[in-house]
């Protein structure tokens, strides 16, 4: 055995996954590496180690997602997949008793349409997300008037697809109450299958926790009231489990818990969140949010205002970009202002040159799509001390905000943009997603409606305003706007960007919102 090389292959999988592999497990690991290079008919461990780097290095931000990459493969014969339901029965009672009783009376007394976010992060085969269904079934008399978002990730792309099915063996039911297994489940030819109803209250997702940006607005990944990471930190490198642990801060709402497994996280220092002890399990609590920019002025006032925004410039046939300097004019941009090769900020003559006004924005844009928020409103806000008037500047603060989960911030640069150009969409349609967030779908859908106002041809629009008819089962008209949009949609390429904030395309939107069932 190469040691220096087997050495490379460690820093590399924990540097692409975060899992630490243990000298022990080194054989293991050889052996592992050695049959995956057969595959591939390489000649040696060097060679694989070269695919391998040179994979990472060439995708860098979606390297793992292709079924096909090799890397994905390797990951899929590295990662331990044992689940079963309701595994470790304390810390569910503690669930069932304390945690998910505490947040259904607070979200009881928020919202006329209750909404819990729960995150099954690295799930395996689903059954821990099934069994906080299960349990959610169990405790919601009134389940069918709640908006309840269950999502379930992991990094082996075959064990999700198991997951996605829903057939479980008599080995994954160990620990369960016989009562239940009959209660919820189907005995097949198979094995036992979960109940379509608790199935469809899942989503599986493929996610790397190390490498993956989240807070994530297009996996609805923010304001999580529960995330679960059991049994998966003990495999991490410490590194590794600082950076997840800051991810997962960011993406919990205020007040929000997480819980790991048994002593996972001991000695390390959870800046941000408060551990609680109880009899069966310690669970993590987020408290306030550390500091990570400038306060701002309370916006509530200023929020109402972009409700009626064609009112709150002169005339709308000229808009401040009309006023620019020509050498750095632009058209409206209806697919994304924030990765157009110009900028639409105004710029003082002798301070900066407009190519370096184009420069910084595509730097912060850079630093946004890394997942690197604070760093992107610090970029954002050096922008706009050089050029106050900077339309782009004030969306990257206000998206890395409302990613950050702190939407009163994120809403009053929203504002602060709309003002610039009354006629922009963008910041629209960030509004319209945050007030979907809080609940508030009245606004939601008026903002929605201003967009396709400004712009008829808006497919995300059409897309977002169905998904909040069909929380509202107003399905005749979710129905209706999800037609136009398909129809938008099958004009245009399955590569063309349709979701300026998500960055989504024609082919994304179409695998992202199913037929609706039929309406009588």
């Amino acid at each position: 055995m190469n040691q220096a090389l087997m050495q490379k292959f460690i820093q590399l999988i924990s540097r692409q996954t975060g899992l630490y592999v243990r000298l022990a497990d080194l054989g293991q690991l050889q052996a592992k590496l050695l049959s995956q290079m057969r595959v591939l008919g390489l000649r040696s461990l060097d060679d694989y180690y070269q695919v391998l780097e040179r994979i990472s290095i060439q995708n860098s931000n979606h390297w793992i997602s292709d079924p096909s990459n090799e890397w994905q493969e390797l990951i899929n014969s590295l990662t331990v997949t044992e689940s079963y339901f309701f595994r470790d029965s304390g810390q569910f009672d503690l669930l069932k008793d304390t945690i998910l009783p505490s947040l259904i009376e607070k979200k009881r007394k928020s919202s006329k349409i209750p909404k819990l976010k729960i995150w099954s992060a690295a799930c395996s085969s689903g059954e821990e997300p099934y069994s906080l269904a299960i349990l959610l079934r169990e405790l919601l008399p009134d389940l069918p008037n709640w908006d309840i978002s269950i999502l379930g990730t992991d990094i082996n792309q075959n064990i999700l697809k198991k997951a996605k099915q829903g057939l479980y063996g008599d080995w994954s039911f160990r620990s369960v109450d016989p009562m239940v297994r009959k209660r919820y489940f189907t005995r097949n030819s198979i094995g036992w299958e979960i109940d379509r109803t608790i199935r469809e209250m899942v989503k599986f997702e493929y996610l790397n926790l190390v490498t993956d940006r989240f807070p994530s607005l297009r996996l609805g990944l923010e304001t999580i009231d529960l995330i679960l990471c059991r049994n998966v930190f003990i495999y991490f490198e410490s590194e590794a489990i600082e950076q997840v642990l800051g991810k997962f801060h960011h993406t919990l709402q205020s007040g929000g818990y997480l819980m790991s497994a048994h002593a996972e996280l001991p000695d390390l220092a959870l800046d941000g969140l408060q551990t609680l002890v109880f009899p069966n399990s310690a669970i993590y609590r987020k408290t306030n949010e550390s500091p990570i920019a400038p306060k701002v002025p309370d916006c509530r006032e200023l929020a109402g205002k972009v409700l009626s925004p064609m009112t709150d410039r002169g005339s709308k046939d000229e808009p401040l970009r009309s006023l620019l300097p020509t050498s750095i004019q632009t058209e409206p941009c209806r697919q994304s202002s924030l990765t157009s090769s110009h900028s639409a900020c105004a710029y003082q003559p002798g301070k900066l040159k407009p190519i370096d006004i184009q420069t910084l924005t595509l730097e912060a844009t850079s630093l946004l799509e890394k997942g690197a928020y604070p760093e992107t409103i610090k970029a954002a806000q050096h922008i706009l001390e050089i050029a106050p008037d900077c339309l782009k500047g004030y969306l990257l603060i206000a998206i890395a905000y409302a990613n950050l989960g702190d939407y009163q911030k994120a809403t009053y640069y929203c504002v602060q943009a709309t003002a610039l150009d009354s006629l922009s969409i963008e910041p629209r349609y960030l509004l319209a997603r945050i007030a979907e967030v809080q609940g508030n779908m009245p606004k939601a859908k008026n903002l929605l409606k201003q967009i396709i106002y400004l712009d008829p041809s808006s497919v995300f629009a059409y897309l977002e305003l169905a998904a909040v008819y069909r929380k509202e089962r107003q399905l005749t008209r979710a129905s209706k706007m999800q037609s136009t949009a398909l129809e938008l949609l099958g004009t245009l390429p399955s590569g063309a960007i349709v979701d300026p904030i998500a960055r989504l395309t024609a082919g994304d939107m179409l695998e992202q919102f199913p037929p609706l069932p039929m309406v009588q």
